[in-house]
């Protein structure tokens, strides 16, 4: 049973169009369209064949090769040369039983049949879809313009190569017509006429050199320049010169705008010479005439006028110009000088009988060639432009000068053409380039500015003018001495340039500061005629500068900050060791038990207060863990009492459940340490400031703008501060932007950048005169599976245990180079039962490692000694002993001694100052043992 007809979907069609015209290559465009046609024209099989002027030059089938086989293909491209001959489509049935139905549809753009694509439909009506194939047809033209696209992109390729020989070739015509000129400019005055130039006024401004030779130009007169041309046409024909000749030629070119011939007989004392006159009117490019030019040829005897001919013919051969004289009537030069050739590149044979018309681009004859024509012998017209088209076919622009005289008797239209293209080029570059300058002028951040001798301003331009509230050209024509009689130093620099000396200065005005180039301008004899300089706006590279030096100030800063807390570390963990010895040997109930409890607490702030000279120091990449901040805030209040001063009042409010965050402590600390520094400065008479943690479900703001709903741990700086208004409050978090005197603008910038990269927001409110409350929200953490450790550290059991000797537990290598550091350590693991080496150096921890090898189990180390550092000593005892265990101890925190690349993965690390509790703890778990004595009786209970 036959399928229903349905009808194609409109947006499936459109986009199966889109991609056939559209997409991809020629070939692809027709692999996807031959399938698509004949699935909507349900075709056995579809074929296209392309034809270049009735020539079958390529084919594409679906399926390939057809289902019915040759027969079905053979007759499918018959029936194609069929419809490519008519041009319209052609049907016939098709296979043995005329089951199929052939049809052709051709591909036709511009009148052109491009292509023929054939569809071997069914015979029966009901199989047939109607509807495909009528958008089958409608899909056929596109494919027409899509493949004449192709052909004409084609096309253009090859021109595109054609024309790039022809630009080579012509290069090379102008290199030889450049020859050619150099050597026509010393023609003229090798020629044996005589010939002089006069001006609109009959006063003769020129003569060659065989005209100041042989024509004398009388008593006390040295030359004929600047003389009348009348007086000198009165000498040849010797007569006096009249206030008024009418048989002056310069006068009637001038008056007739035409050539005049004159033929004279000059007696002399050689006898009568016959001389030949001719004045030729010399036009402006408006078509005025400008000058007149008269040649006296000697036409006494033959070989003078032979050689008179040869130079006539030498000029018009070694012309620069291209000259050529076409008959007036058909427009066919008749005569064409080698320059002539050479700049359209036709041969001289080739080029005689050649029409203007062949020439020009647009296959037009030149207006200017029939206006001549139309005029009288001896009408002479101006310049103007003409394109035309060399032999190679490239288009060229020339100026042409026209003309009409007569030739052997006949008359002739004469053109003179200059090859005008690389001139216009070139003034296109030049204004181009002139462009282009003018823009950088303008929009360049410098000033540019020129003085003449007098100090007068000629150039005044640049965007840095803004900076001083000037326009551009606003001081020109002013007295840059009058303008800046108040800046002395600017006097100086101009006087300085304008008495020859080229120099660099800075200039301030108020709080700007300009580095000025100051430049000296010089005549072709060296005299000073001026100075140009430019003026480079460096405000903001001095104002960087200053903030470079703070930013370096503070990282100074903070690098003795941490070499103070890590030699304080040192004290403290003597300290903190010998009391917690000293609290073993006192007895319980002594009154001097709470005199050593005072010493370990006070120890305990110490070293707080060293966490916070690291946290300043900004030792270290982060290291993220979570924390409660109630602890965090807690601890760092305790440092900031002492950092703010007694004049400000500290309070603290924390939240009652733990505010679990994930972040770096010593970030968090810097955060707190920076809202602190600055609720301070706006508090210089002193004040309140209050810090609270809370814990909330619900939005935030950030700068006034609502953020998403989720868990959030809040902490709120609120002082009693002087405020800020709102254009401060709006840019409060920009880097280097401060309200002080002094400073660096990077601590709110700073607590910005860290907030938001833990994925938190500020709000900040404030007003003038009603203090500063500053909301920060940070992302609730997941408590930590493990409870936070006890805030003190467990007290080292009170005395050995009865009956075991030392060495039980092991051996441990000791080096520690401070003696105060290094004793209650020893004890500390000589009373856990351990076999302790101590060393005061890492020469010394070699020495003993060489003789008790195979016996050491554990190494205790400092990493920062004199001469070499513990994580050096652990990597030559590693040579010996691989897998060795090490404990590392430093004043610094963990983050510089993993960046320094000390501790490896197994190695355990304890910052100074720690408990001696502590570290025996770490060295059983890193030995492996259970607690024992004291120590396993606390650890039950």
């Amino acid at each position: 049973m036959t399928e229903p007809v349905r009808p194609p979907d409109a947006e499936q069609v459109l986009a199966r169009v889109a991609s056939i015209v559209t997409h991809g290559s020629l070939d692809e465009a027709f692999a996807r369209a031959l399938p698509w046609l004949a699935e909507l024209t349900r075709a056995r099989a579809a074929m296209l064949f392309l034809f270049d002027k009735d020539e079958l030059v390529g084919r594409h089938a679906h399926p390939d090769p057809p289902e019915a086989g040759t027969d079905l293909e053979q007759h499918l491209l018959g029936l194609a040369h069929e419809a490519a001959r008519k041009g319209t489509p052609v049907s016939a049935p098709s296979g043995s039983a005329n089951e199929l139905l052939a049809r052709a549809l051709p591909l036709t753009e511009r009148g052109r049949v491009l292509g023929v694509l054939c569809l071997a439909l069914p015979g029966a009506d009901q199989e047939r879809d109607p509807a495909g194939e009528r958008l089958a047809a409608n899909v056929v033209p596109l494919l027409a313009k899509r493949l004449h696209h192709e052909r004409d992109s084609a096309r253009a390729a090859a021109s595109s190569a054609q024309y790039d020989h022809w630009f080579k070739m012509l290069d090379k015509q102008i290199r030889i017509l450049e020859r050619e000129r150099q050597k026509f400019s010393a023609v003229v005055n090798q020629s044996n006429l005589l010939v002089f130039v006069a001006d609109t006024t009959g006063i003769i401004r020129w003569v060659n050199r065989a005209m100041a030779s042989r024509v004398p130009a009388g008593e006390g007169e040295s030359t004929w320049v600047g003389r009348s041309a009348r007086d000198l046409h009165a000498l040849l024909r010797g007569v006096t010169a009249a206030a008024s000749d009418p048989a002056d030629p310069v006068a009637r070119a001038l008056a007739t705008a035409g050539a005049v011939h004159e033929e004279m007989a000059v007696a002399n004392e050689t006898g009568t010479r016959q001389l030949y006159l001719t004045a030729l009117p010399i036009r402006s490019a408006e078509g005025g005439v400008q000058e007149v030019m008269v040649q006296i040829q000697d036409l006494t005897d033959l070989q003078a006028l032979r050689r008179s001919e040869s130079r006539y013919r030498m000029l018009f051969e070694r012309s620069h110009s291209a000259i050529v004289m076409a008959d007036p009537a058909t427009h066919r030069i008749v005569l064409a000088n080698p320059s002539a050739s050479r700049m359209t590149g036709f041969p001289s044979d080739e080029l005689l009988g050649k029409s203007f018309a062949d020439l020009h681009p647009r296959h037009e004859s030149l207006p200017l060639l029939a206006e001549v024509a139309s005029r009288s012998t001896g009408a002479h017209f101006g310049n103007c432009e003409w394109e035309f088209r060399t032999r190679e076919g490239e288009e060229r622009l020339a100026a042409v000068a026209a003309g009409r005289f007569d030739l052997d008797g006949e008359s002739v239209v004469m053109l003179e053409l200059r090859d005008i293209t690389e001139r216009r080029r070139a003034e296109r570059a030049l204004a181009s380039t002139e462009e282009r300058l003018r823009t950088v002028t303008v929009n360049a951040p410098i000033i540019l500015f020129a003085v003449d001798r007098e100090g007068t301003i000629t150039l005044s331009e640049g965007r840095g003018l803004d900076a001083m509230g000037l326009t551009p050209g606003a001081n020109v024509g002013k007295s840059a001495f009058e303008i800046y009689r108040e800046e002395p130093e600017v006097v100086e620099n101009l006087r300085r340039a304008l008495a020859g000396e080229e120099f660099t200065a800075v200039t301030h005005f108020g709080s700007l500061a300009f580095e000025t180039l100051y430049q000296p301008i010089r005549d072709p004899h060296g005299e000073i005629t001026g100075l140009i300089g430019v003026a480079t706006d460096m405000t903001d590279r001095r104002r960087l500068e200053e903030n470079l030096r703070q930013s370096q100030k503070m990282e100074a800063i903070g690098r003795l900050a941490g070499g103070i807390a890590h030699d304080f570390n040192n004290l403290l963990t003597a300290i903190m060791g010998q009391t917690q010895l000293l609290a073993l040997r006192i007895p319980k109930g002594d009154a001097m038990q709470s005199n050593v409890v005072e010493i370990q607490q006070a120890s305990t702030r110490g070293a707080a207060l060293t966490r916070q000279l690291l946290a300043f120091a900004r030792g270290g990449p982060p290291t993220t863990q979570v924390l409660d901040l109630n602890v965090v805030v807690a601890d760092v209040c305790e440092g900031l009492r002492r950092i703010l001063g007694e004049d400000v009042e500290i309070s603290v409010a924390t939240a009652e459940a733990p505010a679990w965050v994930a972040a770096d402590r010593r970030h968090l600390e810097q955060v707190i340490i920076n809202l602190a520094a600055n609720s301070r400065d706006a508090m210089p008479q002193g004040g309140r400031l209050r810090l609270s943690v809370q814990t909330l479900e619900g939005a935030n703001r950030d700068h006034g703008a609502p953020v998403a709903t989720s868990p959030r741990v809040r902490l709120v700086a609120d002082d009693s501060g002087c405020g800020m208004d709102e254009k401060t409050r709006r840019r409060l978090f920009e880097p280097f932007f401060s309200t002080k005197s002094k400073g660096s603008g990077f601590g709110l910038s700073v607590v910005y950048g860290i907030v938001h990269q833990l994925g938190g927001e500020i709000d900040v409110e404030s007003a003038p005169g009603e203090g500063t409350r500053m909301t920060i929200a940070l992302p609730v953490a997941t408590a930590p599976a493990v409870p936070a450790p006890p805030a003190r550290e467990p007290v080292p059991r009170s005395a050995t245990a009865p009956g075991r000797r030392h060495g039980d537990q092991g051996t441990v290598l000791l080096v520690e180079d401070e003696m105060a550091v290094r004793a209650p350590i020893f004890e500390s693991l000589r009373r856990e039962g351990y076999d302790v080496l101590e060393a005061a150096s890492a020469d010394a921890a070699l020495d003993l490692f060489f003789l008790y090898r195979e016996h050491i189990d554990l190494v205790v180390t400092d990493v920062v000694m004199p001469k070499m550092s513990g994580g050096e000593l652990v990597q030559r005892l590693r040579k010996g002993r691989p897998g060795l265990r090490v404990i590392y101890m430093s004043g610094y925190n963990e983050d510089a001694i993993v960046r320094a690349g000390v501790r490896d993965d197994g190695d355990l690390f304890l910052q100074k100052p720690f408990a001696l509790g502590t570290l025996t703890a770490r060295v059983r778990e890193l030995l492996g043992q259970p607690p024992h004595g004291a120590q396993a009786e606390r650890t039950a209970a």
